[in-house]
């Protein structure tokens, strides 16, 4: 019986490689896809059901609920998502907010964009291309880790991973807190959303 194949530890993109390789999809309908999905962290279910009407301003935050749609997290309706959109600010969050509201300002008369897409993973996967991540890959046969570059399609999960490591890395966001984030009901799941460790946290470092 053969056994069962060691999973790669992959090593979460910084943010700043993140924004590089958002901006090089062509697709504009992808590129606001993978902006979306880091930004909010989100399920594909939320998603699809994300309404841009819903989208709420205040000060310099927009703040953008997503329907869980979770079985098991039925008591809490949604989540909100607070992205700083400060004129001029010059974080991440904010550029990666003005590259995806050029998308949302297309889409005025149409309340929810992201339903057009059909499959939406799919169509990430086939219009975003490649990115290479760094991991520790293990050799059976040698009982060894070593260093290799692996192609992964830009999947929304994927990508819900490297934003919960962020968090973790450089807001220092606690387990409660990334519950809440994330509307999960255990902390338990912080633990596994931050297995991609970071390799450099451009706040600590």
């Amino acid at each position: 019986m053969k056994k069962d194949p060691v999973r790669p530890i992959y090593y979460a993109l910084r943010p700043e490689s993140i924004l590089e390789f958002g901006r090089s999809i062509e697709d504009d309908m992808a590129k606001a896809l993978f902006f979306f999905a880091y930004l909010t962290g989100a399920r594909i279910s939320e998603i699809k059901d994300f309404s841009i009407n819903r989208m709420s301003f205040k000060d310099d935050f927009v703040i953008i609920p997503l329907k869980t749609l979770k079985k098991r997290n039925t008591s809490i309706q949604y989540r909100n998502i607070v992205i700083p959109i400060k004129q001029n600010a010059k974080c991440l969050e904010n550029v990666m907010w003005n590259e995806l509201a050029v998308f949302l300002n297309s889409f005025k008369n149409f309340d929810r964009p992201f339903t057009k897409w059909g499959n939406m993973s799919e169509y990430l996967i086939e219009r975003g291309g490649s990115i290479q991540i760094e991991a520790k890959v293990k050799d059976r046969a040698q009982n060894l880790w070593f260093d290799k570059v692996i192609s992964k399609p830009p999947h929304p999960h994927l990508l819900r991973h490297f934003r919960a490591t962020h968090l973790v890395d450089y807001y220092d966001v606690n387990a409660v807190e990334m519950m809440h984030f994330f509307v999960w009901n255990r902390s338990e799941m912080a633990i596994r959303y931050t297995q991609i460790k970071d390799m450099i946290s451009i706040f600590k470092s």
